[in-house]
């Protein structure tokens, strides 16, 4: 990414450009100099896309933040309350045991989860329900694979144990613990 970043300056001003290492000859051909601010703009993009998962985690985050509730817009008068996590509150962030995090939103009875895992370059949307202790939910990923799971919460609500069927991996044990 950075030599993305000193490749569109160099495009820019056109003159000879070295950061630590990385040199960039001066460029007069104007033809050379938009292919180059090109290259730089793609480089910049190849390192973005890295990051996809956590801007995904952090934008779904964002969209419904399950803690709070909002204030009434009628009056605007009431202020924002945190809601304690309940029983039957799933949501919150919770981590597997390869490290990758999840976020689950509730919607009423319906549950929204997302993941992402920045190591791996992994992540997870998906929809679901609760019916009693379990959870029940159906997922995409970015690794072109799609699948259910099925799961109980645990009586404190910090686990949740049960059995991915996932399109590409089969029958796959899985766990989530609350950050």
């Amino acid at each position: 990414m950075a030599l993305g970043a000193v490749m569109v300056v160099a495009a820019i001003f056109g003159q000879k450009i070295a950061v630590s290492s990385i040199q960039i000859p001066a460029l007069k051909n104007p033809w050379l100099r938009l292919g180059g601010g090109l290259v730089g703009l793609l480089l910049i993009a190849c390192g973005l896309v890295g990051y996809a998962d956590k801007v995904q985690l952090l934008l779904a985050s964002m969209r419904s933040s399950p803690a709070t509730v909002a204030p009434d817009t009628a009056s605007n008068t009431r202020p924002q309350q945190q809601i304690a996590p309940s029983a039957a509150s799933l949501a919150g962030r919770w981590t597997d045991d390869r490290g990758t995090t999840y976020q689950i939103f509730q919607h009423g009875d319906a549950y929204e989860v997302n993941a992402a895992n920045a190591a791996e370059r992994y992540s997870l949307w998906g929809t679901g329900g609760l019916n009693g202790s379990t959870l029940t939910f159906s997922y995409e990923t970015n690794m072109q694979s799609r699948g259910s799971a099925a799961m109980t919460i645990s009586a404190d609500s910090r686990v949740i144990n049960g059995t991915l069927e996932d399109s590409r991996r089969g029958q796959v044990p899985f766990r989530l613990r609350r950050y």
